[in-house]
């Protein structure tokens, strides 16, 4: 199968992407701005692992606090969420860009695993978007 930009078919987003940089958090005209999408979801992915016992350590580097770091935990969503996910959990500063810098195929499996360091835990990208699960007709971009 022919390999497609990231988010090509999207309504307006090769207008967007033509923008300032800066100006790309406004989004799309009509739909939520980015800025708030990328807040919302880091929200959510703190309030849902929080209730994991996995909580980030006070400061300014990617460090967390796991309660039970054996635990696995699985997140299904959608490649913009996952990105913004992936993008928290590595500590990496937020962008109107987020699903451009995980780029993730349909039905693909991306592993964070999370490694203990001297006062906590971070975390490190270990599979990114793998298909070997899926037979090759059914692999797409």
């Amino acid at each position: 199968m022919a390999r497609h930009a990231p988010g090509e078919g999207r309504p307006g987003l090769r207008e967007e992407r033509k923008r300032p940089s800066y100006q790309q958090w406004e989004g799309i005209e009509g739909g939520e701005p980015v800025r708030d999408f990328v807040a919302r979801i880091r929200e959510g992915c703190g309030l849902f692992l929080a209730e994991r016992g996995v909580e980030p350590v006070p400061g300014e580097l990617p460090v967390w606090r796991i309660e039970n770091p054996e635990r696995r935990v699985c997140l299904v969503a959608h490649a913009g969420t996952s990105s913004v996910v992936m993008c928290h959990l590595l500590g990496l500063t937020p962008v109107p860009w987020e699903w451009e810098r995980f780029v993730l195929g349909h039905a693909s499996i991306t592993r964070l695993e999370a490694f203990e360091i001297g006062d906590g835990f971070t975390f490190g990208l270990t599979k990114l978007s793998d298909v070997e699960h899926l037979a090759p007709d059914d692999r797409t971009n």
